[in-house]
């Protein structure tokens, strides 16, 4: 399903684009605060959301947890569910980061830059979804495997050999098998 509100998230881009380039200024925060409050009579979810962005910004998490859950109450879009993630992520919420990314992915099918966002948050907060999100994105690429495969596939390897260096043990060291079914009263 297309998310309709992405064409009036020009606000939440350019805040975001600014914030990757160091702290806002007070000024900045000033006038995307007056920017976003305009936009809420446009587009009254992406306007909520932009402010929480914004309070995310200023250091108060509680105000813009308070924001994007108003937001989504408002329309309930993909984009509002992946812009709630990156909050989340900023403050190292991981778990809840990736459930809002997962359900930003699944309301927005097609959409590869949300299953990516899901992927890697779902990785990080190990949390159960990963595995058909992988899946979905296969699909989505043709068989293009998701480099969290990769390190998937590197952990297994590593945890094999971690398994086969701990059953390295010298013959004489290991306990004869009538001895441990005496010991686990296998007899």
């Amino acid at each position: 399903m297309a998310t309709p509100l992405v064409a009036n998230t020009n606000l939440i881009c350019e805040i975001v684009d600014r914030a990757t380039d160091g702290p806002l200024t007070e000024f900045e925060l000033a006038r995307f605060t007056k920017q976003a409050e305009a936009l809420k009579g446009e587009s009254p979810a992406i306007g909520v959301c932009a402010l929480a962005i914004i309070a995310s910004l200023k250091g108060d998490i509680d105000v813009a947890r308070q924001l994007h859950e108003r937001a989504l109450s408002l329309s309930p879009e993909a984009v509002l569910h992946y812009n709630y993630a990156g909050t989340l992520v900023l403050y190292g919420f991981m778990p809840e980061a990736a459930e809002q990314a997962v359900l930003a992915a699944d309301n927005d099918d097609m959409n590869l830059k949300y299953l990516n966002k899901a992927i890697l948050l779902t990785f990080v907060a190990n949390n159960d979804e990963l595995y058909r999100l992988l899946e979905r994105w296969t699909k989505l690429t043709n068989g293009e495997a998701h480099p969290v495969v990769l390190e998937l596939e590197k952990e297994e390897q590593e945890d094999v050999n971690d398994a086969l260096e701990a059953v390295d043990t010298p013959i004489d060291e290991c306990i004869p098998w009538t001895v441990v079914k005496q010991g686990l009263n296998l007899q």
